[in-house]
């Protein structure tokens, strides 16, 4: 189905047939469609056809089996817990900074040259 931006008469796809496209094309471009019909020129442009709403399938929870349940679980706590390794912790060694040095090395990457 189509409708005319001007008139907002109706036109089905069948009276198309018709009628002569003078310009446009049914692509993702928002401007309507020219079309030369017996009665004079229709900007139309393509409006959806609304469906009936379908309501949605119901949903059926799944049953729980009980004893599967309770033998999954008696199955479980009957497994060995296994051993923890403990972790052993290092000191921190603090890295010896030598300031001198690395204020001249920033003054060397940023360009200033100091004498001494």
């Amino acid at each position: 189905m189509h409708i005319c931006t001007v008139c907002e008469r109706v036109f089905n796809d069948d009276e198309l047939e018709n009628a002569i496209q003078i310009s446009g094309s049914y692509g993702r471009s928002r401007t309507p469609i020219a079309f030369r019909f017996s009665d004079g020129i229709h900007y139309l442009r393509k409006i959806g056809v609304k469906k009936p709403k379908q309501s949605p399938m119901p949903t059926t929870e799944p049953k729980e089996d009980s004893e599967l349940l309770k033998e999954t679980v008696n199955a479980l706590a009957a497994l060995p817990i296994p051993p923890v390794a403990e972790l052993e912790v290092k000191p921190q060694v603090k890295p010896e900074i030598n300031e001198e040095e690395s204020i001249r090395a920033m003054q060397f990457a940023w360009g200033i040259r100091r004498s001494k």
